[in-house]
């Protein structure tokens, strides 16, 4: 009379194995998934990490080059000013000249470091929710395999 063991039928074994199974199945696809988007993730952080450095390498070339050309203006400037020997007045406007340009062409640079800094802070921004995305992903894995280990 304790036919059964435990009260279930082998026919509800075999149903319940037969869930377990698939449960199984699922979840395997869906750990499957997750990899794929991690190593995708993963890779997109390593493409966005090469691009910040390119970047930046770029802006510290533009603004040396800038230093540089700003550099040999105001020596070319001053050797016209000292060749040329006129009177005061004249000497005083050609020096007013030379500094109204500098200074133009000083908030130039200041107006294109502002850009490069805000591209800059963009793509850091990028990377910071890439990261997160990541470490959420991640941690979701981590679950799952957790859960499906239990």
């Amino acid at each position: 009379d304790d036919w059964p063991p435990n009260g279930h039928s082998v026919v509800d074994r075999s149903k319940e194995i037969a869930e377990l199974e698939q449960r199984l199945s699922k979840y395997d696809a869906i750990l499957r998934g997750n990899r794929v988007e991690t190593d995708e993730l993963h890779r997109l952080i390593a493409a966005k990490d090469t691009e910040l450095i390119t970047e930046r390498n770029h802006r510290l070339q533009l603004e040396e080059q800038l230093r540089q050309q700003l550099d040999n203006q105001r020596r070319i400037e001053e050797m016209h000013a000292l060749d040329k020997k006129s009177n005061s007045d004249e000497k005083f406007n050609k020096l007013h000249e030379a500094y109204t340009k500098l200074r133009e062409e000083h908030i130039i640079v200041l107006r294109r470091e502002g850009e490069v800094k805000k591209q800059l802070a963009n793509l850091n921004q990028e990377h910071l929710q890439l990261k997160a995305a990541h470490k959420r992903i991640d941690d979701e894995f981590n679950q799952l395999k957790t859960d499906y280990e239990q």
